[in-house]
């Protein structure tokens, strides 16, 4: 198991490596733990109504939220053990969740800042480590990497990082970074009407094409 500050020094003590903390990773659980719960009970309590006023849907629903839900686990777990922020002698990268490693050189780096971003859900920092043309090259949060690690790093990249103490809004964010996120995101409710817009009508479709395949089903 990775203790809680990784610094992942290679054998000739150039590299420097930052990991998840988990006891970070346990506190940022929790909180997500209880959203996960809530919309547990609520896909339970509809497809019991369903299934007890005899809908077809209700296994369907369940199926897919219970293949939401093991996504998000496996990509977790692969997070925690694959991911991490590097940096050496000239150059600096990443490792992904699925364990491909993206390196950069050192020029490449222009700055290093932290920003604080409300997309809906409560206020969010991300370390944003930026190109010369302001392309964001890595992103992560610190509230999964223990600050000793973190400043370590920053040490190693010989780059102060440049924060803002109030918490911006996602489009605030893509006016002073244009490139930090695609425009659809700096719209959080438009893309929320989208999505339930989207998932209403492929609901809809399920539940018309159930219909539909029990009317014409033969009968005995």
């Amino acid at each position: 198991m990775r203790g809680l500050v990784d610094l992942g020094r290679s054998s000739d003590g150039s590299e420097v490596a930052i990991r998840p903390s988990i006891a970070r990773f346990r506190t940022v659980l929790g909180a997500i733990a209880v959203a996960i719960a809530l919309m547990a009970i609520s896909a339970a309590a509809w497809a019991v109504r369903s299934s007890v006023s005899g809908g077809t849907a209700s296994p369907i629903i369940a199926a897919m939220f219970v293949s939401l839900v093991a996504f998000f686990v496996a990509y977790l777990s692969l997070y925690m053990r694959n991911f991490s922020v590097f940096a050496g002698q000239g150059y600096f990268g990443k490792t992904d969740a699925l364990g491909r490693r993206h390196t950069w050189s050192r020029d490449s780096l222009d700055r290093a800042v932290l920003r604080t971003v409300n997309f809906g859900q409560g206020a969010n920092p991300r370390y944003m480590l930026l190109s010369t043309d302001g392309t964001p090259l890595i992103l992560f949060s610190p509230r999964m990497f223990d600050s000793v690690a973190t400043d370590a790093l920053f040490r190693k990249l010989s780059i102060d990082v440049n924060e803002r103490s109030e918490v911006l809004g996602p489009a605030e964010l893509r006016l002073e970074f244009p490139k930090a996120i695609p425009w659809w995101a700096a719209h959080p409710r438009r893309l929320g009407i989208l999505v339930v817009v989207a998932f209403v009508v492929v609901l809809a479709a399920i539940v018309t094409l159930a219909v539909l395949n029990y009317r014409s089903a033969p009968s005995h």
